[in-house]
Protein backbone atom coordinates (compact mmCIF):
# COMPACT_ATOMS: atom_id res chain seq x y z
CA UNK A 1 0.00 0.00 0.00
CA UNK A 2 2.89 2.49 0.80
CA UNK A 3 4.10 1.87 -2.55
CA UNK A 4 1.47 2.48 -4.46
CA UNK A 5 0.73 5.47 -2.46
CA UNK A 6 4.54 6.77 -3.28
CA UNK A 7 4.06 5.97 -7.16
CA UNK A 8 0.74 8.02 -7.42
CA UNK A 9 2.89 11.06 -5.22
CA UNK A 10 5.61 10.47 -8.24
CA UNK A 11 2.68 11.89 -10.67
CA UNK A 12 2.81 15.54 -8.93
CA UNK A 13 5.93 15.62 -6.86
CA UNK A 14 9.43 15.35 -7.41
CA UNK A 15 10.44 14.08 -4.14
CA UNK A 16 8.84 10.19 -4.28
CA UNK A 17 11.18 10.02 -7.33
CA UNK A 18 13.87 10.98 -5.48
CA UNK A 19 13.18 8.07 -3.64
CA UNK A 20 12.91 5.92 -6.15
CA UNK A 21 16.25 4.69 -5.32
CA UNK A 22 15.71 2.94 -2.35
CA UNK A 23 12.66 1.09 -4.19
CA UNK A 24 13.15 -2.73 -5.98
CA UNK A 25 14.92 -2.36 -9.05
CA UNK A 26 11.93 -4.77 -10.90
CA UNK A 27 9.68 -2.49 -9.84
CA UNK A 28 11.54 0.51 -11.43
CA UNK A 29 11.57 -1.91 -14.31
CA UNK A 30 7.58 -2.42 -14.23
CA UNK A 31 6.98 1.22 -14.20
CA UNK A 32 9.39 1.45 -17.31
CA UNK A 33 7.48 -0.69 -19.28
CA UNK A 34 3.97 0.13 -17.95
CA UNK A 35 4.74 4.14 -19.12
CA UNK A 36 6.36 3.08 -22.47
CA UNK A 37 2.89 1.33 -23.82
CA UNK A 38 1.09 4.09 -22.40
CA UNK A 39 2.96 6.41 -23.96
CA UNK A 40 2.72 4.48 -27.38
CA UNK A 41 -1.04 3.96 -26.60
CA UNK A 42 -2.15 7.15 -28.51
CA UNK A 43 -0.01 6.70 -31.92
CA UNK A 44 -1.73 2.99 -31.80
CA UNK A 45 -5.34 4.31 -31.26
CA UNK A 46 -4.56 6.82 -34.15
CA UNK A 47 -3.21 4.16 -36.85
CA UNK A 48 -6.20 1.35 -35.54
CA UNK A 49 -8.94 3.67 -36.39
CA UNK A 50 -7.97 4.62 -39.67
CA UNK A 51 -10.20 3.94 -42.27
CA UNK A 52 -9.81 2.79 -45.94
CA UNK A 53 -11.91 5.00 -46.94
CA UNK A 54 -10.96 7.91 -45.59
CA UNK A 55 -8.96 9.29 -48.49
CA UNK A 56 -12.36 9.66 -49.73
CA UNK A 57 -13.93 11.29 -47.18
CA UNK A 58 -13.29 14.90 -48.47
CA UNK A 59 -14.19 16.55 -52.23
CA UNK A 60 -14.37 12.87 -54.48
CA UNK A 61 -14.99 15.33 -57.53
CA UNK A 62 -18.16 13.48 -59.08
CA UNK A 63 -16.15 9.91 -57.95
CA UNK A 64 -19.54 8.75 -56.25
CA UNK A 65 -21.23 9.17 -59.41
CA UNK A 66 -18.92 7.47 -61.57
CA UNK A 67 -18.62 4.43 -59.33
CA UNK A 68 -22.53 3.97 -59.81
CA UNK A 69 -22.10 4.12 -63.81
CA UNK A 70 -19.49 1.93 -63.35
CA UNK A 71 -21.62 -0.62 -60.55
CA UNK A 72 -24.16 0.00 -63.30
CA UNK A 73 -22.61 -1.31 -65.79
CA UNK A 74 -21.09 -4.43 -64.33
CA UNK A 75 -24.79 -5.31 -63.83
CA UNK A 76 -26.29 -4.57 -67.14
CA UNK A 77 -23.62 -6.35 -69.17
CA UNK A 78 -23.17 -9.10 -66.21
CA UNK A 79 -19.37 -8.60 -66.08
CA UNK A 80 -19.14 -10.23 -62.32
CA UNK A 81 -15.44 -9.49 -60.43
CA UNK A 82 -15.37 -11.91 -57.59
CA UNK A 83 -12.99 -12.29 -54.53
CA UNK A 84 -11.83 -16.00 -54.99
CA UNK A 85 -8.83 -17.78 -53.01
CA UNK A 86 -6.43 -20.04 -54.10
CA UNK A 87 -3.39 -21.68 -52.77
CA UNK A 88 0.49 -21.31 -54.01
CA UNK A 89 2.94 -22.77 -52.06
CA UNK A 90 0.82 -23.21 -48.90
CA UNK A 91 0.19 -19.50 -48.72
CA UNK A 92 -3.55 -18.20 -49.54
CA UNK A 93 -3.61 -15.67 -52.39
CA UNK A 94 -6.80 -13.67 -53.00
CA UNK A 95 -7.64 -12.17 -55.90
CA UNK A 96 -10.30 -10.34 -58.16
CA UNK A 97 -11.57 -12.81 -60.86
CA UNK A 98 -13.27 -12.08 -63.89
CA UNK A 99 -15.95 -14.38 -63.88
CA UNK A 100 -19.16 -14.40 -66.76
CA UNK A 101 -18.71 -11.76 -69.37
CA UNK A 102 -14.98 -10.85 -70.04
CA UNK A 103 -14.35 -7.74 -68.93
CA UNK A 104 -12.30 -6.58 -72.65
CA UNK A 105 -15.15 -7.23 -74.23
CA UNK A 106 -17.29 -4.73 -72.86
CA UNK A 107 -14.19 -1.94 -71.94
CA UNK A 108 -12.47 -1.70 -74.98
CA UNK A 109 -11.32 1.89 -74.40
CA UNK A 110 -7.18 2.00 -73.74
CA UNK A 111 -4.82 4.45 -73.73
CA UNK A 112 -2.65 4.37 -76.58
CA UNK A 113 0.80 3.81 -74.75
CA UNK A 114 -0.81 0.88 -72.11
CA UNK A 115 -3.16 -1.38 -74.95
CA UNK A 116 -3.05 -4.12 -72.58
CA UNK A 117 -5.06 -1.96 -70.33
CA UNK A 118 -8.99 -1.73 -70.90
CA UNK A 119 -11.02 0.94 -68.90
CA UNK A 120 -14.06 1.93 -67.98
CA UNK A 121 -14.42 6.23 -68.27
CA UNK A 122 -16.41 8.82 -66.78
CA UNK A 123 -16.71 11.90 -68.03
CA UNK A 124 -17.93 15.18 -66.93
CA UNK A 125 -17.64 18.67 -69.65
CA UNK A 126 -14.97 16.50 -71.60
CA UNK A 127 -12.99 16.04 -68.37
CA UNK A 128 -12.34 12.61 -67.39
CA UNK A 129 -13.51 12.50 -62.98
CA UNK A 130 -12.76 8.33 -62.96
CA UNK A 131 -10.98 5.56 -64.84
CA UNK A 132 -11.06 2.54 -64.12
CA UNK A 133 -8.96 -0.58 -65.07
CA UNK A 134 -9.49 -4.29 -63.99
CA UNK A 135 -6.18 -6.43 -65.00
CA UNK A 136 -5.96 -9.80 -64.02
CA UNK A 137 -3.23 -11.17 -66.61
CA UNK A 138 -0.37 -9.01 -65.79
CA UNK A 139 1.90 -9.47 -62.93
CA UNK A 140 1.64 -7.37 -59.62
CA UNK A 141 5.10 -5.35 -60.77
CA UNK A 142 3.50 -4.34 -63.98
CA UNK A 143 0.55 -3.56 -62.40
CA UNK A 144 2.14 -1.18 -60.31
CA UNK A 145 4.44 0.32 -63.15
CA UNK A 146 1.30 1.47 -64.75
CA UNK A 147 0.14 3.42 -62.15
CA UNK A 148 3.48 4.82 -62.01
CA UNK A 149 3.50 5.51 -65.56
CA UNK A 150 -0.44 7.04 -64.97
CA UNK A 151 1.02 9.47 -62.09
CA UNK A 152 3.79 10.60 -64.03
CA UNK A 153 1.95 12.43 -66.53
CA UNK A 154 2.39 15.57 -66.94
CA UNK A 155 -0.54 18.38 -65.62
CA UNK A 156 -2.91 19.29 -68.40
CA UNK A 157 -2.05 15.94 -70.46
CA UNK A 158 -5.36 14.69 -71.90
CA UNK A 159 -5.24 10.95 -70.13
CA UNK A 160 -4.59 12.73 -66.63
CA UNK A 161 -7.77 11.87 -64.37
CA UNK A 162 -8.15 10.32 -60.63
CA UNK A 163 -8.27 6.40 -61.55
CA UNK A 164 -9.22 2.87 -59.99
CA UNK A 165 -7.00 0.17 -60.48
CA UNK A 166 -7.74 -3.25 -60.08
CA UNK A 167 -4.95 -5.72 -60.07
CA UNK A 168 -4.48 -9.10 -60.02
CA UNK A 169 -3.75 -9.49 -55.45
CA UNK A 170 -3.58 -5.60 -55.01
CA UNK A 171 -6.16 -2.62 -55.81
CA UNK A 172 -4.77 1.21 -56.24
CA UNK A 173 -7.01 4.50 -56.45
CA UNK A 174 -6.34 7.99 -56.77
CA UNK A 175 -8.26 11.05 -56.69
CA UNK A 176 -7.37 13.87 -58.75
CA UNK A 177 -7.84 17.18 -58.23
CA UNK A 178 -9.32 18.81 -62.27
CA UNK A 179 -9.86 22.37 -61.00
CA UNK A 180 -8.26 24.64 -63.50
CA UNK A 181 -6.42 26.34 -61.20
CA UNK A 182 -2.60 26.95 -60.66
CA UNK A 183 -0.27 24.20 -60.83
CA UNK A 184 1.95 22.81 -58.00
CA UNK A 185 -0.55 24.59 -55.51
CA UNK A 186 -1.94 23.50 -52.39
CA UNK A 187 -5.48 24.16 -53.72
CA UNK A 188 -4.58 23.66 -57.33
CA UNK A 189 -4.97 21.02 -60.12
CA UNK A 190 -3.65 17.35 -59.40
CA UNK A 191 -3.57 13.87 -57.43
CA UNK A 192 -4.66 14.56 -53.65
CA UNK A 193 -5.05 11.32 -52.22
CA UNK A 194 -4.57 7.75 -52.89
CA UNK A 195 -5.37 4.38 -51.75
CA UNK A 196 -3.83 0.96 -52.41
CA UNK A 197 -5.27 -2.84 -50.65
CA UNK A 198 -5.44 -6.07 -51.26
CA UNK A 199 -8.00 -8.82 -51.45
CA UNK A 200 -6.91 -10.77 -48.56
CA UNK A 201 -9.94 -9.57 -45.53
CA UNK A 202 -12.82 -9.30 -48.36
CA UNK A 203 -14.65 -12.30 -48.19
CA UNK A 204 -14.72 -14.68 -50.64
CA UNK A 205 -17.25 -14.61 -53.04
CA UNK A 206 -17.78 -10.92 -53.11
CA UNK A 207 -18.94 -9.98 -56.07
CA UNK A 208 -18.90 -5.82 -57.58
CA UNK A 209 -21.69 -6.79 -59.87
CA UNK A 210 -23.46 -6.81 -56.37
CA UNK A 211 -22.94 -3.64 -55.53
CA UNK A 212 -25.73 -2.19 -57.08
CA UNK A 213 -28.58 -4.71 -55.87
CA UNK A 214 -27.69 -4.79 -52.49
CA UNK A 215 -26.41 -2.59 -49.34
CA UNK A 216 -23.62 -3.42 -47.02
CA UNK A 217 -25.90 -5.46 -45.01
CA UNK A 218 -27.19 -7.50 -47.91
CA UNK A 219 -30.49 -5.91 -48.41
CA UNK A 220 -32.10 -5.16 -51.54
CA UNK A 221 -31.26 -1.43 -52.59
CA UNK A 222 -34.18 0.78 -54.01
CA UNK A 223 -33.40 1.54 -57.67
CA UNK A 224 -36.26 3.81 -57.61
CA UNK A 225 -34.88 6.56 -55.10
CA UNK A 226 -31.90 8.20 -57.06
CA UNK A 227 -30.49 9.93 -54.30
CA UNK A 228 -30.59 6.44 -52.03
CA UNK A 229 -29.57 4.21 -55.07
CA UNK A 230 -26.09 6.20 -55.26
CA UNK A 231 -25.61 6.73 -51.73
CA UNK A 232 -26.26 2.55 -51.11
CA UNK A 233 -23.74 2.02 -54.25
CA UNK A 234 -21.10 4.50 -52.77
CA UNK A 235 -21.57 3.01 -49.10
CA UNK A 236 -20.72 -0.51 -50.64
CA UNK A 237 -17.42 0.58 -52.27
CA UNK A 238 -16.41 2.63 -48.93
CA UNK A 239 -16.77 -0.34 -47.28
CA UNK A 240 -14.75 -2.36 -50.28
CA UNK A 241 -12.20 0.11 -49.52
CA UNK A 242 -11.82 -0.30 -45.84
CA UNK A 243 -11.79 -4.55 -45.91
CA UNK A 244 -8.82 -3.87 -48.65
CA UNK A 245 -7.02 -1.59 -46.72
CA UNK A 246 -6.71 -3.70 -43.49
CA UNK A 247 -3.75 -6.09 -44.56
CA UNK A 248 -1.72 -2.53 -44.89
CA UNK A 249 -3.22 -1.43 -41.66
CA UNK A 250 -1.94 -4.18 -40.07
CA UNK A 251 1.84 -3.87 -41.27
CA UNK A 252 1.49 0.17 -40.86
CA UNK A 253 0.12 -0.43 -36.94
CA UNK A 254 3.15 -2.72 -36.43
CA UNK A 255 5.50 -0.60 -37.88
CA UNK A 256 4.40 2.63 -36.71
CA UNK A 257 3.77 1.57 -32.96
CA UNK A 258 6.90 -0.34 -32.83
CA UNK A 259 9.08 2.53 -33.70
CA UNK A 260 7.23 4.74 -31.54
CA UNK A 261 7.37 2.04 -29.06
CA UNK A 262 11.38 2.19 -29.46
CA UNK A 263 11.70 5.96 -30.06
CA UNK A 264 10.04 6.59 -26.65
CA UNK A 265 12.07 3.56 -24.63
CA UNK A 266 15.15 5.41 -25.98
CA UNK A 267 14.10 8.36 -24.84
CA UNK A 268 13.18 7.49 -21.42
CA UNK A 269 16.91 6.17 -20.82
CA UNK A 270 18.24 8.93 -22.06
CA UNK A 271 16.63 10.75 -19.59
CA UNK A 272 18.30 8.59 -17.56
CA UNK A 273 21.76 9.04 -18.49
CA UNK A 274 21.25 12.74 -18.32
CA UNK A 275 20.49 12.57 -14.82
CA UNK A 276 23.88 10.24 -14.01
CA UNK A 277 25.62 12.80 -15.97
CA UNK A 278 23.92 15.42 -14.27
CA UNK A 279 24.95 14.60 -10.59
CA UNK A 280 28.87 13.78 -11.24
CA UNK A 281 29.55 17.11 -10.63
CA UNK A 282 31.76 17.75 -7.13
CA UNK A 283 29.83 20.37 -5.75
CA UNK A 284 26.59 18.37 -6.29
CA UNK A 285 24.76 16.82 -3.47
CA UNK A 286 23.68 13.52 -5.42
CA UNK A 287 27.34 12.80 -6.88
CA UNK A 288 26.88 9.58 -4.73
CA UNK A 289 23.75 8.09 -6.39
CA UNK A 290 25.41 5.02 -8.72
CA UNK A 291 24.21 4.38 -12.29
CA UNK A 292 21.68 2.09 -11.11
CA UNK A 293 19.89 4.45 -8.89
CA UNK A 294 19.77 7.59 -11.67
CA UNK A 295 18.21 4.50 -14.06
CA UNK A 296 15.35 4.07 -11.08
CA UNK A 297 14.63 7.54 -10.71
CA UNK A 298 14.09 8.04 -14.60
CA UNK A 299 11.77 5.17 -14.77
CA UNK A 300 9.65 6.60 -11.62
CA UNK A 301 10.06 9.84 -13.98
CA UNK A 302 8.16 8.44 -16.52
CA UNK A 303 4.67 7.38 -15.70
CA UNK A 304 3.23 11.34 -15.30
CA UNK A 305 4.62 12.04 -19.02
CA UNK A 306 3.13 8.66 -20.06
CA UNK A 307 -0.22 10.05 -18.78
CA UNK A 308 -0.27 13.12 -20.30
CA UNK A 309 0.98 11.69 -23.67
CA UNK A 310 -2.23 9.92 -23.53
CA UNK A 311 -4.06 13.19 -22.61
CA UNK A 312 -2.60 14.93 -25.61
CA UNK A 313 -3.01 12.24 -28.00
CA UNK A 314 -6.94 12.26 -27.15
CA UNK A 315 -7.13 16.38 -27.85
CA UNK A 316 -4.48 16.87 -30.38
CA UNK A 317 -4.18 13.02 -32.44
CA UNK A 318 -1.66 14.86 -34.62
CA UNK A 319 1.01 15.08 -31.89
CA UNK A 320 0.81 11.71 -30.21
CA UNK A 321 3.96 10.71 -32.08
CA UNK A 322 6.03 13.92 -30.05
CA UNK A 323 4.10 14.11 -26.71
CA UNK A 324 6.06 11.92 -25.02
CA UNK A 325 8.96 13.27 -26.14
CA UNK A 326 8.25 16.71 -24.74
CA UNK A 327 6.68 15.76 -21.66
CA UNK A 328 9.97 13.73 -20.65
CA UNK A 329 11.58 16.74 -21.39
CA UNK A 330 9.77 18.63 -19.54
CA UNK A 331 9.64 16.31 -16.46
CA UNK A 332 13.40 16.41 -16.37
CA UNK A 333 14.31 20.28 -16.43
CA UNK A 334 11.06 20.22 -13.14
CA UNK A 335 13.29 17.42 -11.78
CA UNK A 336 16.86 19.12 -12.66
CA UNK A 337 15.73 22.48 -11.59
CA UNK A 338 14.75 21.70 -7.62
CA UNK A 339 17.23 18.73 -6.88
CA UNK A 340 19.81 17.61 -9.14
CA UNK A 341 21.49 21.43 -9.50
CA UNK A 342 24.76 21.63 -7.61
CA UNK A 343 25.55 23.95 -4.42
CA UNK A 344 26.50 26.93 -4.58
CA UNK A 345 29.78 26.51 -2.33
CA UNK A 346 31.25 30.36 -3.20
CA UNK A 347 33.38 30.95 0.13
CA UNK A 348 32.18 34.14 2.01
CA UNK A 349 34.98 36.21 4.16
CA UNK A 350 34.71 36.10 7.62
CA UNK A 351 33.04 39.08 9.70
CA UNK A 352 35.48 41.73 11.18
CA UNK A 353 35.46 41.74 14.87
Amino acid sequence: MKTLKLIFQSLFSNAPIMEAKNQPWYLALIIFMVSILLATYPTYTQINNREGSNFLSGNTYSIENALLLFSETLEEESVDLVVTNRDEADVTIAELDNQGTAWESVFTQTLTAHPTFPFFQYTVNNQVRLRVFYQNENSDEVTGAFANALLALPTGDDNIGSFLLLGNAEVYMYVYNPAALTANTAMGEGFTTAFRGTYDAIPTGTNLRNFVLTDVDGNTNNTNDLVLHTRVVFDNWLNFFDQSFAYYKSELLLAQTGLTFVVNAIMALLMSLVIFIMTRGKNNPNKHFKFSDTMKIGAWALLAPALLTIVAGALFPEFAGTAFVLFVGLRLMWLSSRYLRPVDMVATAPAKK
